[in-house]
């Protein structure tokens, strides 16, 4: 299983997310209000900060960006 820090969850966010394409930004108050409602919880705390699983990133991903069948 592979974890991302927070910036790193970020970036991945904004480049697989249609919200990232529209060229608005993962930020701070946006990560906050996501962990805030409980749709992207860090899977574990290491002394380097907050990690976060690369499932749940894509998971989110989906919900936010879902894939087209054509």
């Amino acid at each position: 299983m592979k974890y991302l820090s927070r910036n790193q969850a970020e970036q991945w966010l904004n480049q697989h997310t249609l919200y990232g394409q529209k060229k608005k930004l993962f930020t701070n108050k946006f990560m906050k209000r996501l962990k805030n409602s409980s749709r992207l919880v860090p899977d574990k705390h290491t002394i380097f900060g907050r990690k976060y699983s690369m499932v749940e990133l894509k998971e989110y991903a989906h919900d936010v960006n879902p894939r087209q069948f054509a």
